[in-house]
């Protein structure tokens, strides 16, 4: 017991002078570290210059014996090497030799086997030159036949035209009537005919109906027209099995009206419309007409330099 309590004893001791120790030297550290910060604080710019001048100088000599004695290292290892391959001269020629021998064995091996994969190389190229000229032969003949079919389809389909005009009469109490001629000139009807028609009058010349009058079209069914056939679209004149609309007769009292500024010139009569049919394919298309009042006097028309186009 009474050698236990003295350990006891001796290591509370040791275990106070180690922790008062410890305490002492943090405490010293600290001292010192805010000694220097305290100095660094204090220092004048030409003072820090200094300073750090001098550490670095300090740490360049330090790296600079660092470097010398590396490369005193190195070239003690290089002499040791040197004699080292110089008493194993001779083992060094031969395994050079059998090295030589085993490279150029392997260099005949490598040209053995490059001719051989130039060989494949040339025979698959010549494969895939074969393919790709097969593929450009299955894609020419294949647009050959679409533009066969196309042109064939072309060639019997409905193509409907504006062939002429018959105009007729117009005065003080009588609207300008045009009988516009459509021909088809295919091989084949034309289907789901659909026509309309209108006017306009316009103090300048114009090229052809605007975009906003153009939407204002009524489309009115019409008969198929065959190959070789006519369909006439009379403007200016109402078919009393169709009747007239409201639209339709104040458009004829206004054009009346006009009639006097017309013939003076001093307004320009136009009558536009579009015909609408299907061909043998079942494409929708469409023919426009644009025709002015070219003479008042002999009641000629003229053709609108546009929006006279058929697809």
């Amino acid at each position: 017991m009474k050698y236990a309590d003295k350990c006891r004893h001796y290591y509370a001791e040791v275990e106070h002078l180690c922790v008062n120790t410890w305490r002492g030297i943090v405490r010293k550290i600290e001292g010192t570290l805010e000694q220097r910060r305290a100095k660094k604080e204090k220092e004048s710019s030409a003072d820090r210059a200094a300073r750090v001048t001098a550490s670095a100088t300090k740490w360049m000599a330090f790296f600079t014996l660092v470097l010398a004695a590396t490369s005193v290292g190195t070239v003690w290892i290089l002499i040791n090497q040197l004699h080292e391959m110089h008493a194993g001269g001779i083992d060094t020629h031969a395994l050079a030799a059998a090295a030589q021998d085993a490279s150029g064995a392997a260099t005949d091996q490598a040209d053995a086997a490059q001719q051989f994969s130039d060989t494949a190389e040339d025979i698959n190229t010549g494969i895939n030159g074969a393919v790709d000229q097969l593929q450009n032969a299955a894609e020419n003949t294949k647009t050959t036949i679409r533009n066969a079919q196309q042109a064939f389809r072309d060639e019997q389909r409905a193509w409907v035209g504006v062939q002429a005009t018959a105009p007729d009469g117009f005065t003080e109490t009588i609207p300008w009537k045009v009988d516009v001629i459509f021909f088809n000139s295919g091989r084949t009807p034309a289907h789901n005919v659909k026509s309309s028609g209108m006017y306009i009058t316009s103090p300048v010349p114009i090229a052809g109906p605007p975009a906003d009058n153009i939407a204002q079209l009524v489309f009115h069914p019409g008969h198929s027209i065959a190959p070789q056939a006519m369909f006439h679209h009379i403007l200016g004149q109402f078919v009393p099995a169709e009747g007239i609309t409201t639209l339709q007769e104040e458009g004829a009292k206004t054009l009346v009206s006009q009639y006097q500024a017309i013939k003076d010139g001093k307004l320009f009569l136009y009558y536009y419309g579009i015909l609408k049919y299907d061909d043998n394919s079942g494409h929708h298309r469409e023919t426009q007409f644009c025709i002015y009042l070219a003479d008042p006097a002999t009641k000629q028309p003229g053709i609108c330099d546009g929006f006279n186009e058929m697809n």
